[in-house]
């Protein structure tokens, strides 16, 4: 039986600097966004790229040379896609290639079930084995992994300085950075326009960077494709201080939303609304069509007055990029699995779990050892909760509910050094205990198969 997950995710820190001239905000986090959104994204992948997702690389999954160089000339208004690596780094092109081409085939598939059909990214595509694979450039970065800052933020200027001058200023960057984090997670930053103008927008210019760091282990692909997609949509100009709700540091907060969470912004409200859209089971791509992303935006809104990411010259169409095919095949992908009532069910005791830890926190400053809750399971079988503070150890605990309907649970934590393994469904909640801080609480709930039930 499938493993339901809801989690309630941590705030990250946010930098300004200039690069070329030009002063873009740099947006760094770490790898806490949804391992469970990730296993829904791979949904979007055909059948047999899924298959090769879940159990091996399959040798197929991208095809080409491998190529310091380019396939074709540089086109600006594109997304190209790079393979970087440090000066005394080792060269593992052949580990990330299929990682690539399989994020490419995602984030087009989910710009276009989002956008109804109407756009895609304009990546780079085509190599010597045909035009559906990625046209990923290699590049070994001129110093040493220990040259660059271990702040994600100051990584990413030094990064963009030292790729400027080989990769130019026209088009937009998607660098897969390898060997620079080495703990095992995906971590995101990139470097975005300040420019809420709704046409002449510095995003359209060109020139920023998404970073996805990593070691290319299994940990880094735990939420991978999710951090391409969103440090991308970052490089398009989303999201802006003047969005109507906006965090001040560069997302939003009304989720669920690839671009929202609690990031510790200024313009964040407390308590937190509840969350606006289902994450049904993927979250949106701008919930409610009024921050940063809307194809029809109604005349006189925020997005028709104010920069759009939908207008990007980044983005392409039909007849150019086969927007409705994909769309259709999105649509196709997702199918029944939106209206989960497990997942509803779960996202609920996740809100209930998170509100009461952050109550306590609040009172003592610690963690509680014990936690009691009343939940309506949807079956029999067993709710495993992992609770953490910003990066310290996560505590787990278990409990089982014995039959559908009303059950009292109670949680006793202990301590491990080891993540808990990622589900296949999950809702993002997220509860501030203090000011900076949110507590992170995942709840997975795995319903006992119908033989066990007979067993029992």
């Amino acid at each position: 039986m499938p493993t339901v997950m809801a989690f309630a995710a941590l705030a990250l820190p946010l930098v300004a600097a200039s690069v070329e001239g030009r002063a873009p905000r740099v947006v760094a986090h770490s790898d806490d966004l949804s391992g469970n959104t990730e296993a829904h994204l791979q949904q979007l992948l055909p059948a047999r790229a899924r298959a090769a997702t879940a159990h091996a690389a399959a040798a197929d999954d991208w095809c080409g040379t491998p190529t310091f160089g380019e396939y074709g000339p540089a086109r600006a208004t594109t997304v190209k896609v790079v393979y970087a690596f440090p000066a005394d780094g080792e060269d593992r092109f052949g580990v990330y290639s299929d990682l690539i081409q399989r994020d490419v085939a995602v984030i087009r598939s989910f710009y276009a079930l989002e956008s109804g059909g109407r756009v895609v990214p304009r990546f780079d595509l085509g190599t010597d084995c045909g035009g559906n694979f990625v046209d990923v450039r290699k590049v070994q970065l001129p110093h040493p992994a220990s040259a660059y800052p271990r702040d994600p933020g100051h990584a990413a200027l030094r990064l963009a300085r030292d790729l400027a001058p080989a990769l130019g200023s026209r088009r937009n960057y998607l660098v897969y950075v390898d060997g620079l984090d080495t703990n095992g997670n995906a971590t995101g930053v990139a470097t975005m326009p300040s420019d809420d103008s709704p046409a002449n927008n510095e995003a359209e210019r060109g020139g920023f960077y998404g970073f996805v760091l990593g070691d290319g282990s299994d940990e880094f692909t735990r939420a991978r494709t999710l951090t391409a997609l969103h440090e991308l949509t970052h490089t398009l100009g989303a999201v802006q201080d003047s969005a109507p709700h906006a965090t001040g540091a560069g997302h939003c907060f009304d989720e669920h939303d690839v671009m929202c969470y609690d990031d510790g912004g200024p313009r964040v409200p407390h308590p937190l609304p509840p969350p606006r859209c289902e994450a049904a089971p993927l979250p949106r791509l701008d919930c409610g069509r009024d921050d940063y992303f809307a194809p029809a935006p109604a005349s006189g809104s925020y997005l028709a007055t104010h920069w759009n990411v939908a207008r990007s010259p980044f983005l392409c169409s039909e007849p150019e990029c086969p927007t409705a095919a994909l769309a259709r095949a999105a649509r196709a992908a997702v199918g029944t699995t939106q209206r989960s009532p497990t997942a509803r069910a779960t996202r609920t005791l996740a809100r209930t779990l998170a509100h009461a830890i952050a109550r306590h926190l609040r009172r003592s400053g610690r963690l509680p050892h014990t936690v009691a809750a009343r939940w309506h399971a949807p079956s029999p079988g067993v709710v495993t909760v992992e609770v953490s503070v910003w990066r310290r150890l996560p505590e787990h605990s278990r409990a089982e509910a014995r039959r559908a309907g009303t059950n009292r649970l109670r949680f006793i934590f202990r301590r491990s050094a080891r993540r808990a393994a990622t589900a296949s469904v999950g809702i993002a909640v997220k509860t501030r205990f203090a000011p900076g801080r949110t507590v992170r609480v995942t709840v997975r709930f795995t319903p006992r198969s119908s033989d066990s039930n007979k067993r029992r």
